[in-house]
């Protein structure tokens, strides 16, 4: 199975922005979305669309998957939209991945029940996963302010790493 699939049937060339775009459709792991905006340019491939995959959706979402200095789409992308999960809007995200880690931002709404924002100046909450040598997730770490039904719980720096957690400069360690 391929992992990307992309079928435009009208391209506009744009020499003087060295740009191509076009309506068409792009197939992400099997699953096809019509209708797409895709650009493809000098920083590589973007598509503008609603992309739902059952119980998970990102809405108004606009993809982006990166070139290397060779040319060629490399293993970074990016997502900016709003993500839905079972139908339930949770989160205008701004997400990252490559090689190395996961970032996503954003202001996250589980059912007015629990709602994860950003701390300080900062409007959004963080979440980082990062990998190790191995391929495995072995770090994480959440940033931001939770609520419980509208009352604010803790302002929180969550990380942990190779065994170890901590909370607002606590230490404690936790057993693999």
């Amino acid at each position: 199975m391929n992992i990307l699939q992309l079928n435009v049937p009208k391209l506009k060339v744009d020499l003087t922005k060295r740009k191509v775009s076009g309506l068409g459709n792009l197939t992400i792991l099997g699953k096809k979305f019509t209708a797409l905006g895709i650009i493809l340019n000098e920083r590589g491939l973007k598509a503008k669309n609603d992309f739902d995959f059952g119980i998970l959706a990102f809405n108004g979402a606009t993809i982006t998957l990166g070139k290397d200095n060779q040319g060629n789409i490399n293993n970074s992308a990016s997502i900016v939209g709003n993500l839905n999960f079972l139908g339930s809007n949770i989160a205008n995200i701004n997400a990252k991945v490559n090689s190395e880690k996961l970032t996503a931002s954003g202001s996250f709404n589980f059912g007015d029940i629990l709602i994860l924002k950003g701390v300080n100046n900062q409007k959004k909450a963080t979440l980082i996963l990062k990998k190790s040598q191995n391929g495995r997730y072995n770090s994480v770490s959440i940033m931001g302010r939770f609520y419980l039904l509208n009352q604010e719980l803790t302002s929180v720096k969550i990380s942990q790493n190779n065994g170890k957690i901590k909370i607002f400069g606590m230490s404690v360690n936790v057993k693999n």
